[in-house]
């Protein structure tokens, strides 16, 4: 039972070192509740919220849906992924949509959505000397009766 009971402890041990070493305890997060997709014909900045929504409550699924492939893959398959490196987003204020006419993809229609939003990301250590991050998300699809996507993004700090 002694022999156990070392054990138990040396691994504790480790994996307590491990997180130390690498920053980590502060980028526990939590999984909320499932979001719900926009709406058929959901304006732009209606989709910006959703995205945002389930970065925060860490919905694969929904942030998958409101997203073009390519920004997808280029934005969430690595360890940057927000969903992994946003411990926390609070959203201060989102745009109404604009004309955009940056495309990527070639979308017939883009709409530009700015954001104020707070972030705090695994690596950095609060408090933020300007936790405010402004940020253009732009959105597109091929016609009127497709849905919104989110294409593109970028912080303007």
């Amino acid at each position: 039972m002694r022999r156990r009971s070392s054990a138990i402890l040396a691994v504790a041990l480790l994996a307590a070192n491990a997180v130390a070493a690498t920053g980590c305890a502060a980028c526990t997060v939590v999984k909320g509740p499932p979001v719900s997709p926009p709406a058929a014909g959901a304006p732009a900045d209606a989709v910006v919220r959703t995205y945002l929504a389930g970065i925060r409550a860490r919905d694969a699924e929904v942030v998958r849906a409101v997203t073009a492939p390519f920004f997808h893959q280029r934005y969430h398959d690595y360890w940057s992924d927000p969903i992994r490196s946003w411990i926390d987003v609070r959203v201060s204020e989102v745009g109404a949509p604009a004309p955009d006419t940056y495309g990527p993809g070639g979308y017939r229609q883009v709409r530009r959505v700015f954001v104020t939003i707070d972030v705090r990301r695994c690596n950095e250590e609060p408090p933020n000397d300007d936790p405010h991050y402004p940020y253009t998300f732009l959105l597109g699809r091929q016609s009127d009766a497709a849905p919104w996507k989110i294409i593109d993004m970028g912080g303007l700090g």
